[in-house]
């Protein structure tokens, strides 16, 4: 099925339910599509695990965490689902060494896509590891902090992916302040996405899916997803998405394009419905999570 997108378009509960991926009756784990989340740290274990649970959430078969020793110990007893790949690090940080353990992996088990940066911290093993593969990419928060910070964002040119920056750090890859950026979201979203040839989520309310070429600016969400692990969520869910879609249509900047619009969507109407019945002070990441069925039944009517 095609789409057509005007030059800026909304979304809408009528777009959101032509691009949910269908689920076949006899399905296996494989047709649903396998996640490698490589993320986590020493003091941030619980980012993988909000993403993962995220993207099991959504639809995916297959979720592998791949962390450093300190953060596995604690996210493993939280998402008995997923497995797991201890990594090579230097103190609670994942270090270079770990390509050769993510390249054997995949190798092995046959991954779809990978979401790198979670909970990670900065370390030069970013860049290792996405030269070393050539899975689809999602890229979110410190992978996309270490490329902006040395300037390597040729390294995915070529690849496909999608960014997930929030306002700051969209500033640190266009090296503007954030107040730039929130004074004319789309401009720089747009500059962002042709400067890494990547689909952009520049999120913030009415949070912008840009190609570079098509715009759409999304109409779900309130400040109940200002807090800390939302990121980490939306970053899962449209990991777990884009397997699905990815599996059903290719993984093309087409199929990365839709599935950043529709998570971004979904995402945003969990909070929506979450904060009906916990008000938009209580609404923590977890939360979101646990709305997601509600969210998805509600567009797939």
């Amino acid at each position: 099925m095609s789409f057509c997108y005007t030059f800026i378009m909304k979304t809408t509960k009528a777009l959101a339910k032509k691009l949910l991926p269908k689920r076949k009756k006899d399905g296996n784990k494989g047709d649903f599509g396998k996640v490698l989340i490589i993320g986590g740290s020493k003091n941030m274990g619980g980012a993988c695990v909000l993403a993962g649970l995220s993207a099991y959430k959504s639809g995916a078969g297959y979720i592998c965490m791949g962390m450093p020793k300190s953060a596995h110990i604690k996210a493993v007893p939280k998402l008995l689902e997923a497995t797991s790949l201890i990594l090579a690090d230097t103190s609670g940080t994942i270090n270079a060494k770990a390509t050769t353990q993510i390249k054997k992996h995949i190798k092995n088990i046959g991954f779809d896509v990978m979401l790198i940066g979670v909970g990670l911290g900065l370390t030069s093993a970013v860049e290792s590891i996405i030269k070393n593969t050539n899975l689809p990419l999602v890229i979110d928060a410190d992978a996309i902090n270490y490329l902006a910070k040395h300037k390597k964002f040729n390294i995915i040119k070529n690849k496909i992916s999608i960014l997930t920056p929030h306002p700051k750090e969209a500033g640190r890859i266009l090296n503007i302040s954030a107040t730039q950026v929130q004074k004319n979201r789309l401009k720089y979203a747009k500059q962002i996405a042709n400067k890494t040839n990547s689909i952009v989520i520049l999120k913030g309310h009415e949070t912008i899916i840009t190609d570079g070429k098509k715009h759409i600016i999304n109409t779900t969400g309130n400040d109940a997803l200002a807090k800390a692990g939302s990121g980490d969520v939306l970053a899962g869910l449209i990991t777990g998405l884009w397997a699905q879609i990815g599996k059903q249509k290719q993984f093309t900047k087409k199929s990365a394009f839709e599935s950043a619009v529709l998570a971004t969507y979904l995402h945003g109407l969990s909070a929506d419905i979450a904060s009906k019945k916990l008000t938009n002070y209580s609404v923590l990441a977890t939360d979101i999570i646990n709305h997601l069925p509600d969210s998805i039944r509600k567009v797939s009517k």
